[in-house]
């Protein structure tokens, strides 16, 4: 599965599709407020990283609010 991460005024939103009970797929998204937006995105990509490992998802783009991007 695929993270789609986004920064947008301080706030990272992981986008990720999993199975719900019924094993149909769903889209869920995780919101972290007070990110500090001086972050490159070297550091919001670590972040993004580190969690998609605890969902035992890959990151496949982040993109900010300014349009940078940084694609795995």
């Amino acid at each position: 599965m695929a993270v789609t991460s986004n920064i947008n005024k301080r706030q990272l939103s992981l986008n990720y599709a999993t199975l719900n009970s019924k094993g149909k797929q769903i889209n869920k998204s995780i919101n972290f407020k007070n990110i500090d937006t001086a972050a490159s995105l070297d550091n919001i990509y670590y972040i993004g990283n580190e969690i998609s490992k605890l969902l035992s998802v890959t990151i496949s783009n982040i993109a900010t609010v300014d349009n940078s991007t940084i694609t795995a």
